[in-house]
Order: C-alpha cells, then sequence, then structure tokens
C-alpha cells in the first residue's frame, strides 16, 4: 500500500473567512447593511451581470491586512 503513495507531495491548505468593518463590499460600492431586506443590498457588478467589471475597495483590503 506504501508504493502508491511514493511521488506525491501533500499539501496543506487554509481558507480564512473574516467579516470587515467596512461600509461597502469588497468588489463593488453596495452597502453592506446588514438588516437590509433581501436582495436589497446589490446591483450588476455583485450579481455578475455580463459587462461589469469589479473595482477592488482599497479600504477592505487596508482591513484584512490589519486582521
Amino acid at each position: 500500500m506504501e508504493n502508491q503513495y511514493r511521488g506525491y507531495i501533500p499539501t496543506i491548505g487554509i481558507e480564512i473567512h473574516v467579516q470587515l468593518n467596512t461600509l461597502s463590499k469588497i468588489f463593488c460600492a453596495d452597502s453592506t447593511h446588514f438588516s437590509a431586506g433581501d436582495n436589497e443590498n446589490v446591483s450588476p457588478v455583485s450579481l455578475g451581470m455580463p459587462g461589469t467589471l469589479p473595482v477592488l475597495n482599497k479600504k477592505a483590503v487596508e482591513h484584512s491586512i490589519k486582521t
């Protein structure tokens, strides 16, 4: 059984989720207001509509670096 694993190198990945204290989402200007109703804080960008391009929220990057 050991021979079948020869040549493989174990790789371990870590995925971290954080909730940042920003007023808008990370890739668009949509609000992050928590108590808003369903589908209120959306735009063509957050819905992934064709022809829309995301723009990175610089404050979100700064907050994530500090985390």
